[in-house]
């Protein structure tokens, strides 16, 4: 795990190497059998999880927290990935 999938970190890559980004994600992807977004995505849907889990913030202050300015955008996403809306999910506070 990279720990720069944290944030953004295309515009890093870019930085270093501008004809870079591509390569790099197709070796990324060839690697670990994913690509750096789903990568990204998953790490971000964990934060949230953590978030839901550890605190009361509203939904769409732990959305925009973790990359997603749109609250209903993320709520899909989640309940894509977890099964279940953010609301359930921090009310059951299980994983």
């Amino acid at each position: 795990m990279f720990p720069l999938l944290k944030g953004d970190f295309s515009f890093i890559l870019f930085q270093i190497n501008p004809s870079g980004k591509h390569y790099f994600s197709l070796v990324y992807k060839n690697f670990y059998n994913r690509t750096v977004d789903q990568e990204q995505q998953d790490f971000r849907i964990r934060r949230a999880c953590s978030l839901l889990k550890e605190t009361e913030l509203p939904i769409s202050d732990i959305a925009r927290s973790v990359g997603y300015d749109n609250a209903l955008y993320f709520s899909r996403l989640f309940r894509q990935k977890k099964g279940r809306t953010p609301t359930q999910y921090r009310k059951g506070k299980n994983t």
